[in-house]
């Protein structure tokens, strides 16, 4: 079959797969093209994978922070928070059966780890915007008398989370007194949260095109991760920290692995999709499509590189107003004094460069690496975008 023949069925089966999907910051976990190579029976991957996010965004350029709290108290609020950084990461354990040639299962476990960071400004007798409003976690006792110097303190927020804050004041009247008048800034980290998250089940049916390989599949996502993760006030954590998303998901798959002729040259298109359910507390994130166009070049018998164009488009998230009844607000939803606690905040396009290393140091052995390089993003309202992003895998068969 020729490569114009194969990419077509691939551009058809993705066309036929382009339903809604599950908004995972990280996507979805993958099957490794190597693993197929192992063969039939039992093998398994182990993935890390590590997200950076330290660029605000507002559509395809980059705002700051402090921009963004001058605007939202410009506009009346009494305090607003923005993230300024946020890290996640997964560790997954895989374990695929081949049943035969075409037939194989594939269960996927993940571990999800996140930490944010975050910058507040509120005006004075605002009360540090944070006793009243689940998202603002920190109660901070400003110093009224300082001089504009940043001071540190450890603090608990409403989650009974230690969490590090820097503040300040913006302006500061002449004599090198404070103008009372001025809105106080502060710096947060939350402490990291983790779990399980939500655990995938996947079919595959593999088959040949010619002297190509490709495969088409589906799934379902079940809701173990943990989603409703309080705080020691009783508050819902954000929902983007949050290692589950509490609802039943649904996945479909396809991919093709593509030699050109006897080169050392091969393409790999591939893509899925995920959807998600509404959680019992309204809340349901974007649906998503993730694609990836991959050329491998093998430098020798069990060393190969490979680079490809990988990228997702997510919806926004949406909630149905479903009313948290712990603390009698709408759930995860705060859109008055937080830019996390927004869906029009959420969802975008992303476009990576991804440059990468695949070894076989044993025929029942697969290792690779890819990092991924951000070159277009463009985000639904203002939000973080991601400036780096790094997979890590190993597969073998039992």
């Amino acid at each position: 079959m020729s490569i114009p023949k194969g990419l077509a069925t691939l551009i058809l089966c993705c066309t036929f797969l382009s339903a809604p999907a599950l908004s995972d910051c990280c996507g979805p976990v993958p099957m490794p093209s190597e693993q197929i190579k192992l063969g039939s029976g039992w093998s398994g991957s182990l993935f890390f994978e590590h997200m950076d996010m330290s660029s605000l965004r507002r559509g395809t350029k980059e705002v700051s922070p402090d921009q963004v709290l001058t605007e939202r108290l410009n506009a009346g609020a009494p305090a607003f928070s923005v993230p300024t950084r946020m890290y996640m990461d997964r560790a997954s354990a895989q374990l695929r059966y081949q049943f035969n040639p075409e037939h194989s299962l594939r269960l996927t476990i993940p571990w999800r780890f996140n930490q944010m960071d975050m910058r507040m400004a509120s005006r004075p007798g605002a009360g540090g915007g944070g006793h009243g409003h689940a998202h603002h976690r920190i109660a901070p006792q400003m110093d009224h008398h300082n001089t504009g110097a940043e001071h540190d303190h450890h603090q608990h927020d409403e989650m009974g989370h230690e969490a590090h804050a820097e503040h300040h004041h913006a302006e500061h009247g002449g004599h090198g007194g404070m103008n009372p008048a001025a809105p106080m800034f502060m710096n947060m980290t939350m402490d990291q949260t983790d779990g399980l998250g939500d655990i995938s089940l996947a079919y595959n049916y593999t088959f040949q095109l010619d002297d190509n390989t490709a495969w088409v599949g589906g799934g379902v996502s079940l809701p173990t991760g943990e989603w409703d993760e309080r705080g020691g006030g009783g508050g819902l954590i954000h929902n983007m920290m949050q290692p589950g998303s509490g609802a039943l998901g649904l996945s479909a798959e396809a991919g093709a692995d593509l030699p050109l002729g006897d080169s050392k040259f091969s393409l790999h298109p591939r893509a899925s999709v995920q959807w998600n359910a509404r959680n019992p507390l309204g809340y349901q994130r974007g649906s998503r499509l993730d694609y990836e166009l991959g050329s491998r070049y093998q430098v020798h018998e069990r060393v190969g590189l490979s680079l490809d164009l990988v990228g997702f488009m997510a919806q926004k998230d949406t909630s149905n107003g479903t009313i948290d009844p712990v603390t009698g607000r709408v759930a995860f939803q705060s859109p008055q004094t937080s830019l996390v606690d927004d869906v029009i905040n959420t969802g975008g396009q992303f476009l990576f460069i991804a440059p990468g290393l695949r070894a076989n140091p044993t025929e029942d052995i697969a290792l690779g690496i890819q990092y991924r390089l951000p070159i277009y993003q463009k985000v639904h309202g203002t939000q973080l975008g991601i400036d780096s992003w790094y997979r890590v895998f190993m597969s073998a068969r039992f």
